[in-house]
């Protein structure tokens, strides 16, 4: 079953662009959410443990939702831009391929990186 087939395209497409669009608006829900929150919250400079762990993950959940919108957008444009060449086809779906890696590993380390 892939996309080009004709009698999976339309199936195959709704599915995909449903998952777009659910995905990229809670990612973009969490990001608004993360910046509602650090401004609401109280003013305090704290360096227990607790509130580096919460910075950390706060950055963690910034990148990976930042990732997850460019991922989801790139497939987006392999699969929602018409008339596109083989090979525009092809280095789409390699960069949503190499985004979605991107997406999944660099967020997970990057709490054990920062100070």
């Amino acid at each position: 079953m892939y996309i080009n087939d004709p009698a999976c395209a339309e199936y195959e497409l709704n599915f995909v662009m449903t998952g777009i669009i659910v995905n990229t608006s809670l990612a973009i829900g969490t990001l608004f959410i993360i910046i509602f929150g650090i401004i609401k919250s109280p003013k305090v400079v704290d360096a227990s443990t607790r509130a580096k762990i919460e910075r950390k993950l706060i950055i963690h959940t910034c990148a990976q939702s930042i990732m997850l919108i460019c991922w989801f957008g790139s497939i987006y444009l392999s699969i929602g831009l018409p008339n596109l060449s083989d090979e525009m086809f092809t280095f789409l779906d390699t960069l949503s391929t190499f985004l979605f890696f991107m997406q999944h590993y660099p967020p997970m380390l990057l709490p054990l990186f920062l100070k």
